[in-house]
C-alpha cells in the first residue's frame, strides 16, 4: 500500500514538472508579446496596411477585410469587417478610434466604422464629378479629399456637401496627384513624389524631401518612410535619413512600442 503511494507521488511530480516545462517553453519572451496567430488560416493573405490608433489598438488590413486586434493587460480579441462590393481597400484611416474610415478607390466610395467596426455611414463619390485619388479624416469630425481632375483638395461632411475648396497645388510648376493623405495635429500632409504639408485651410507650408515613397506614418519628430526597399526613419527638421530594414514585415511605430505584421503574425516589440 506505501509502495503505491510512494509511486503516485513519484509520478504526479513529474508530471507537473513536465508540465511547467512546457509552458514556460511555450511562454513569449520578455519584450516581445504575440497579439495574435492566424494559425488556422493557412491560406491567410498577408495584410498590405498595418495602421495603430491612439489608444493601441492595431488594425491590419488585407485586400476586402480589416482586422482589429484590441491589445489589453488581459489579453488580445479581434474584430473584423469584411466586404465584398467594392474590391481593394486602398486605405484606412485610425486616427479617431471611434471614427474608423475606410477607403476603396476602384469605387470611389467611403465607409465610416464604430470602434466595433459596424458599418455606420456609407459615402458613394461617384455622383460628385471627382476623381478622388486620395482621403483623410479631419480632426473637425469633416472629411479631406483631393481632386485628381482639378488637383485641388476639398474638405466634405458626411452628406458629400463642400464645405472648403482650396486653389489647385503644384509643386516645382507641376500639378500635384495625391496617392494619400493624412492629418496629424491639426496639419493636413500630402503624399506624391514628396511630402507636401499644409495648414488647416489647405495652405502649403513646407515639403519634405522624401522621395520614392509608398506611405508613410508618424513618430515623434520623425516620419517612417514606406517604399519597395522597406522602411526608414527621416527626421523632420533635419531631414536626415536612417535605414530600418524591415523589408519583409509591416511595421508601425507607436508610443514607445512597434507593432510588425509578418507571415499572419502580429508581434508587439519584435526583436530582429
Amino acid at each position: 500500500m506505501n509502495y503505491e503511494f510512494r509511486f503516485s507521488r513519484q509520478f504526479f511530480f513529474l508530471f507537473l514538472i513536465s508540465f511547467i516545462l512546457i509552458f514556460l517553453s511555450c511562454t513569449p519572451k520578455t519584450g516581445k508579446k504575440i497579439l495574435n496567430k492566424d494559425t488556422t488560416q493557412k491560406n491567410f493573405q498577408e495584410a498590405k496596411i498595418l495602421k495603430v490608433d491612439a489608444i493601441g489598438n492595431a488594425y491590419v488590413a488585407t485586400s476586402n477585410t480589416l482586422k482589429k486586434y484590441e491589445y489589453t493587460p488581459f489579453g488580445d480579441t479581434q474584430l473584423n469587417y469584411n466586404e465584398n462590393k467594392y474590391g481593394d481597400i486602398s486605405s484606412i484611416d485610425v486616427s479617431n478610434p471611434f471614427q474608423i474610415l475606410i477607403w476603396y478607390k476602384d469605387f470611389q466610395v467611403i465607409q465610416i466604422l464604430d470602434k466595433h467596426l459596424t458599418l455606420l455611414r456609407e459615402i458613394p463619390l461617384q455622383d460628385m464629378g471627382l476623381n478622388v485619388s486620395a482621403v483623410a479624416l479631419s480632426g473637425d469630425k469633416l472629411i479631406w479629399l483631393f481632386d485628381a481632375y482639378r488637383h485641388k483638395l476639398l474638405k466634405i461632411n458626411t452628406q458629400k456637401e463642400i464645405i472648403f475648396e482650396s486653389n489647385p497645388i503644384n509643386y516645382d510648376g507641376q500639378p500635384v496627384v495625391a496617392k494619400m493623405l493624412i492629418e496629424n495635429k491639426g496639419l493636413l500632409y500630402l503624399l506624391d513624389q514628396k511630402i507636401i504639408q499644409f495648414d488647416r485651410f489647405a495652405k502649403q507650408m513646407t515639403t519634405f524631401n522624401a522621395v520614392n515613397i509608398n506611405d508613410f506614418h508618424f513618430y515623434k519628430h520623425y516620419f517612417i518612410l514606406h517604399n519597395d526597399m522597406g522602411y526608414s526613419k527621416m527626421d523632420k527638421h533635419t531631414g536626415a535619413i536612417v535605414g530600418l530594414g524591415y523589408l519583409d514585415s509591416i511595421i508601425f511605430y507607436s508610443g514607445e512600442n512597434i507593432y510588425e505584421y509578418k507571415n499572419s503574425k502580429l508581434t508587439l516589440n519584435p526583436t530582429k
